[in-house]
């Protein structure tokens, strides 16, 4: 397998793909939350990425159900074929660098081939992942509908939880 392999297309679910890691995209993440139930966006910046649905001490996170977007810049010294592989997303997600839109993944590894987007120096990921339902459910203590059917179960993993990984794909 060549480069030019993984320059039109991002490995598909499932795909068998070696990658070296390069880097993570450790520091600061700035999070924008948009409520699935119209309520008020809010932004928090995240110093670790985490699973929402356990921050007992933050409701606004416990409870979100919505769309969050993920923002980071970072640096290349040069540019070649690069894979941004986001670790654990608990939901759907999509990727776009410098502005220019890379996908959606559903399932499977939430990997995204991000080399047509890069320039050399500072670049700017988003990494956009929209929850469901359930935890906004679970935590509307007051709605019997919602209580019906939400009281079952525990809270579902939400959000991205990483590592975020720039890799670059290996011949097999």
């Amino acid at each position: 397998a060549s480069a030019e392999r993984f320059s039109n297309a991002s490995p598909q679910p499932g795909e068998p793909v070696k990658l070296r890691p390069l880097a993570t995209l450790n520091g600061s993440w700035q999070a924008s939350f948009h409520p699935a139930n119209k309520g008020a966006p809010f932004a928090r910046v995240m110093t670790k990425l985490l699973d929402l649905s356990q921050q007992a001490d933050d409701r606004a996170l416990a409870a979100f159900a919505g769309t969050i977007k993920y923002t980071q810049t970072f640096t290349l010294p040069a540019t070649g074929p690069l894979i941004l592989d986001l670790g654990e997303v608990n939901s759907v997600s999509e990727v776009s660098v410098n502005g220019i839109d890379l996908g959606t993944t559903w399932y499977g590894h939430h990997r995204y081939n991000i080399t047509s987007a890069l320039k050399v120096g500072s670049n700017t990921v988003t990494i956009t992942v929209h929850t469901v339902l359930a935890n906004m459910m679970k935590n509307m203590k007051e709605d019997r509908s919602a209580q019906q059917w939400a009281f079952w179960f525990k809270p579902i993993p939400a959000g991205l939880v990483g590592p975020v990984v720039l890799s670059q794909p290996q011949p097999l």
